[in-house]
C-alpha cells in the first residue's frame, strides 16, 4: 500500500469512495430523521444535543476514512475489504441511532463503532508497514483509534446515562479523538499513546493511594518523581 502521489493529477474519487458516501448519507438521515420526530413531538430543544453527539460521530467516522483514502489509497483486494468492514460498522452505528435517542444507550451504537474502527486501525498497520517514511503516522494513528476506542468502551459501561453529565463526557472523548491526527502528525518521535496512557493510569492508582492513606507519603511520593523523571529522560 504505497503512499499516494502529493500531487497527484485528475485525482477522481473512486468508487469505492462513493459508495462509503452514501452509507454516510444513511447514517445522517437515520440521525436527522430522529432528530425531525424530536422536533415534531416538540422536544427538538432537549435533543438536540442527542443530535449534535450524533452527528459528530457520523461525521467524524467519514473523516477518519476520506483523510486515509486521500494519503494511502491502492484499491486492492485487502483494502477493499477492511473498507467494507468499516461501512458494515458504520451501517451498525447508524441502526443504534433511533435506540440512541430514545433511551440514551448508546450500546448499539458502540458495536458498529467498534467495527469501524477494527477497519481503520487494519488499514493503519499496513499503511505504516508498506510506508517506512510514513511508519511513525500510521503507527501513532493505529495507537489512538485503540485508546479512543478504549475509552468509548469504558464510557458506555462504566458512565451512567441518567447522569446530566453523560452527553457532555461523551464530548470530550470527542476532544481525544481530534486530537489524535495531530498528536501523530505534530508531536515527536512517538512513543505510543497506549503506554503514555498506561503511565497515566498507573500514576492515577497510586495518587489515589496516597489520597486514601497519606501516612504512607514516604513510600510512594519519591516513586513519583522517579517514574516522572526517568519517563523525561527517555
Amino acid at each position: 500500500m504505497p503512499a499516494r502521489e502529493l500531487h497527484e493529477p485528475n485525482r477522481t474519487a473512486t468508487a469505492l469512495e462513493l459508495f462509503f458516501d452514501l452509507v454516510a448519507v444513511i447514517a445522517i438521515a437515520s440521525a436527522t430523521a430522529q432528530f425531525h420526530h424530536a422536533i415534531s413531538a416538540g422536544h427538538g430543544a432537549e435533543n438536540l444535543v442527542n443530535f449534535l453527539f450524533v452527528f459528530t460521530g457520523i461525521w467524524w467516522a467519514w473523516m477518519n476514512f476520506t483523510w486515509f483514502a486521500s494519503g494511502f489509497d491502492n484499491d486492492d483486494a485487502i483494502y477493499r475489504a477492511l473498507t467494507v468492514v468499516i461501512m458494515a460498522g458504520y451501517l451498525g452505528f447508524a441502526a443504534g441511532v433511533e435506540h440512541f435517542f430514545t433511551t440514551l444507550d448508546f450500546s448499539y451504537s458502540l458495536i458498529g463503532w467498534v467495527l469501524m474502527r477494527h477497519g481503520m486501525v487494519g488499514l493503519w498497520l499496513r499503511a505504516g508497514l508498506h510506508n517506512p517514511a510514513h511508519k511513525r503516522l500510521a503507527m501513532c494513528s493505529a495507537d489512538g483509534l485503540i485508546v479512543v476506542q478504549t475509552m468509548w468502551i469504558a464510557y458506555v459501561f462504566l458512565a451512567d446515562s441518567t447522569q446530566p453529565y453523560y452527553l457532555y463526557l461523551g464530548g470530550l472523548i470527542f476532544l481525544v479523538e481530534f486530537s489524535v491526527p495531530v498528536y501523530a502528525s505534530r508531536v515527536g518521535p512517538c512513543r505510543g499513546i497506549g503506554s503514555v496512557c498506561a503511565l497515566g493510569f498507573c500514576r492515577w492508582r497510586r495518587w489515589r493511594l496516597f489520597w486514601n492513606r497519606p501516612y504512607r507519603y514516604r513510600q510512594y511520593l519519591p516513586n513519583q518523581l522517579g517514574a516522572a523523571y526517568s519517563y523525561e529522560q527517555a
